[in-house]
């Protein structure tokens, strides 16, 4: 198993050594039902419930504060109607993360970040997975930001809390 699988899982999942078992053994099928070996993503995706289930509760300003404090932004600015690529792009990584961390329905989530529709929410989800999908780095800095590098760190910040 990959060194990054390893940390995520010790990471997430050290309540009891039967909820470790019980995710090797949710990852070792997964890896013989698709073929492949284990990585991050499948990893993740894999054991999203257990680690739901088991992590604390995240809730939208807790995703809005760990973005700023990852970009550089001013608190507010998520919610804001800038469109600049600054705060834009980070809106959609907040979006993206809401849906994957938190229960908050499209309506809500889009609500919370500008009093966006719930069809900006699903837009903002297609972009960042299309991002993720080809690999395209984030230009949110003067330096091109790897959007799977973007992602890990704000679920640092949310882990740490």
């Amino acid at each position: 198993m990959a060194p990054e699988v390893q940390e995520f899982i010790a990471s997430r999942l050290t309540n009891h050594p039967r909820e470790l078992s019980g995710a090797l053994c949710r990852l070792q099928a997964t890896s013989q039902s698709i073929g492949r070996p284990i990585t991050l993503p499948i990893a993740e995706e894999a054991l999203a419930d257990m680690i739901r289930h088991n992590g604390r509760v995240v809730r939208l300003t807790d995703i809005e504060k760990a973005v700023c404090e990852v970009f550089g932004l001013e608190p507010a600015s998520l919610q804001s109607d800038a469109k600049d690529k600054r705060v834009s792009h980070p809106r959609m990584l907040a979006m993206w993360l809401a849906r994957k961390h938190t229960r908050a329905a499209l309506s809500e989530i889009g609500h919370y970040f500008g009093r966006r529709s719930h069809s900006t929410v699903i837009s903002a989800q297609k972009r960042v997975a299309g991002w993720m999908h080809t690999g395209q780095p984030l230009a949110l800095t003067e330096h091109p930001w790897p959007v799977d590098d973007a992602i890990r760190q704000v679920e640092r910040r949310l882990a740490v809390g």
